[in-house]
């Protein structure tokens, strides 16, 4: 039975290569748009976390800090988290549009850490970041998009919301960032 049909001339096998062939590019295609996705998302998470530790540091005097007095500027590390992320993540083929918000910085006394004896003082940051990629316009069905993060330090759950355009051929991307240091 199976000898007979391919050898069918009247273009039944035909008809089903060609639609397996379209159904396997189509997979392709998908599989690899969605690999460009996880490593920019792994690019832009990298570069956030490097952005969020910079600017901590170039936040805290550490001449006063030595001496157990410790000045932070909050201004100072917005600053530069924002010309870090501007400076490295960039509109351009794949991503269309960024917009990074420093959500929180904190700076106190705790009692846990790496190597924690006693009290020492952390400074952390909280960024979430929204990229739009080029994307198929068949993964841009949604119009909006809602992500839930959980911030441990207030022990809250946050909502980072955002609209989008169905079908224009752009995707959302929310990536976020918390980002410490610690001086002992």
């Amino acid at each position: 039975m199976m000898k007979r049909f391919l050898k069918d001339t009247r273009g039944n096998f035909s008809i089903i290569f060609t639609i397996l062939a379209m159904i396997a590019v189509s997979v392709i295609v998908a599989m690899s748009g969605i690999l460009r996705q996880n490593f920019v998302l792994n690019e832009v998470q990298g570069v956030m976390d490097m952005a969020g530790v910079g600017a901590l540091r170039m936040s805290v005097e550490l001449e006063p800090a030595k001496e157990d007095e410790f000045i932070f500027k909050h201004e100072v590390a917005e600053s530069y988290f924002n010309q870090t992320m501007d400076k490295h993540i960039q509109p351009g083929s794949y991503i269309k549009y960024t917009n990074s918000q420093v959500i929180d910085i904190n700076n106190s006394l705790y009692e846990s850490g790496p190597g924690a004896i006693g009290y020492s003082r952390q400074v952390w940051m909280d960024t979430v970041t929204m990229i739009r990629v080029e994307s198929s316009f068949l993964f841009d069905l949604f119009p909006g998009l809602e992500k839930r993060f959980y911030d441990a330090y207030s022990d809250e759950n946050f909502t980072v919301s955002l609209g989008g355009i169905r079908e224009d051929g752009q995707r959302e991307l929310i990536i976020r960032s918390v980002s410490r240091v610690i001086f002992h």
